[in-house]
């Protein structure tokens, strides 16, 4: 190989078989260099390009002999020229040896591309700098999947960071209606008390109005706590699994397996199918934290039927579910996180690598779906998440009776009410009494369970708070009711809006009444639960 003149730059001639002014290595490396996959150049101490094989006027979108000449960096892109002028001429210069970084380039026709390039130092018998090898891989497709997973996970810590602000603001939300219950209930009921004309009624209609506008505040920064409002469907999560596998791949990484295992047949469940995909983007973002050294990720479906009460189930009635298993071989946890891995901040990641909000999101969503989520989890033995979801088994609204007790008169319809915050609890008592209801009041499951040995007959009605004290909420007590009392109505008081995710805990055809509610509207809902509206 004859050396290339810095001042005239020429294509390099490989020998043929019977040169004899060539070695065996010349003729290897020639061979290499013409018929290599990678995309390789030679440049003079310059930076001009000397010669360039296929591969590499192909990646930039050239013919090998329109590159002759060129500036290597007239390929590269502008953005990124001055980060590798430094390094490019500290090479030539003989202060180093080879240096490589990723980079973007520009094709012929102007389009953007990533590579990771590197340039080595070739130097004579003497030591003295001749000329420089340049090798491309083309890495567009990785740069392009990490751009994209990046700006996932970006969507993703926005989302859970609202979820977060929206679990607090559902909570104030919630006690900030049963004081507006009161204020609205009372004034209500003494504007109606007062003649035309009373010097009071101006003030009372102030406090209404006033607490009808909160109201409908309150109403605002619900809507904003859901972030968006549930689009749920019937749907079937073998589905949800599979158009997500791709996605799931490029969120785990190559060192990551996956493994699909879906049970054929499973009935549909009521979801929202974005907010399951990004439970299980959720998990898989865990999973691949814990990974870092590779593993096995897996998500298993398949329908399962709670006979009764389980254990560590308390919040799911008895039937048919579909259950998710998504289990990795990671880190796992100790017991202490086990405790707190769905608590809002809570994190076993480093400072800066994590928002502790991955999980807390994957149980709210789960608890919206009207299902239910379990983990266990050893040190050094990976991490198993249960989501159990139920299945639709397209069944109409629960059956009400029809036209209320025969033949009895409006005072002699019983109804039992459970709510614990007492001044709500007065005022809903108060108006069905004035109603001419016989009413039986409670604060807590423990208290209702004492009031009703003492109702004459069986009661008519249940009205109940959906947060309660005592370890269990409105469901599972008018579950419990239910029992002893089949095909009562129930009603259910909620400081959530109804399109708040919280309506989906409960049955189909469930009756929700919002708070604050006016003594009007609570008069309606009971006479239409009731059947004599």
């Amino acid at each position: 190989m004859r050396k290339p003149d810095p001042d005239d730059p020429t294509l390099f001639s490989w020998p043929d078989g019977d040169a004899e002014t060539f070695s065996d290595g010349d003729r290897r490396f020639g061979a290499v260099f013409e018929n290599g996959a990678l995309g390789i150049a030679l440049c003079d101490l310059r930076g001009r390009i000397l010669k360039a094989n296929h591969a590499f006027a192909t990646l930039c979108g050239y013919a090998p002999d329109d590159l002759v000449g060129v500036y290597c960096l007239r390929l590269t892109h502008p953005d990124d020229v001055e980060r590798e002028r430094p390094l490019m001429e500290a090479l030539f210069a003989g202060r180093t040896e080879h240096y490589q970084l990723e980079k973007r380039m520009v094709r012929s026709d102007g389009t953007p591309f990533w590579v990771l390039m590197a340039r080595s130092l070739v130097r004579d018998k003497a030591g003295t700098p001749q000329y420089a090898i340049v090798m491309l891989i083309d890495i567009n497709e990785r740069r392009e999947a990490e751009a994209l997973l990046r700006e996932r996970d970006e969507q993703l810590q926005r989302a859970q960071r609202l979820e977060a602000v929206g679990q607090l603001a559902r909570g104030i939300a919630h006690d900030f209606n049963n004081l507006l219950m009161p204020i609205i209930g009372n004034a209500t009921l003494l504007l109606s008390e007062l003649p035309p004309g009373h010097p009071d009624a101006e003030m009372l209609t102030d406090i209404k109005e006033a607490g009808e506008r909160a109201a409908v505040l309150t109403k605002q920064i619900l809507a904003f706590s859901r972030g968006q409002t549930l689009d749920v469907w019937p749907a079937q999560l073998n589905d949800i699994v599979s158009g997500l596998e791709p996605i799931l791949r490029g969120v785990l990484g190559a060192d990551v397996e996956l493994e699909l295992s879906l049970q054929a047949g499973l009935h549909e469940t009521k979801l929202d199918r974005h907010e399951m995909e990004q439970v299980l983007v959720n998990l898989a973002v865990n999973s691949r934290d814990a990974m870092p050294d590779g593993g096995r990720f897996t998500v298993e479906t398949t329908e399962v039927r709670l006979q009764g009460q389980a254990r560590d189930l308390p919040e799911l009635l008895p039937g048919d579910y579909v259950r998710i298993t998504v289990a990795d071989t990671g880190t796992g946890m100790d017991e202490d996180a086990l405790k707190h891995a769905f608590e809002p901040f809570y994190t076993t990641k480093e400072v800066g690598k994590g928002t502790g909000l991955g999980l807390a999101t994957v149980f709210g969503i789960v608890k919206q779906s009207g299902g239910a989520i379990t983990v266990t989890s050893e040190p050094g033995k990976g991490t198993t998440f249960h989501i159990y979801l139920p299945v639709d088994m397209q069944a109409g609204d629960p059956a009400r009776p029809e036209g209320g007790p025969a033949g009895d008169p409006v005072r002699a319809l019983k109804i039992l009410v459970l709510e614990d915050e007492a001044k709500v609890r007065n005022l809903v008592g108060r108006v069905l009494r004035g109603a001419g209801y016989d009413v039986f009041e409670a604060g807590s499951w423990s208290e209702l369970d004492e009031v009703i040995p003492r109702v004459p007959g069986t009661p008519d009605l249940l009205l109940t708070d959906v947060v309660l004290p005592g370890g269990r909420n409105g469901r599972q007590v008018a579950a419990g009711i239910r029992e002893r009392f089949p095909g009562i109505p129930v009603v259910y008081m909620s400081g959530y809006s109804r399109e708040s995710a919280v309506d989906s805990q409960f049955e189909a055809g469930a009756e929700i009444l919002e708070k604050p509610f006016a003594p009007d509207a609570l008069l309606e809902r009971v006479k239409a639960a009731l059947g004599t509206a």
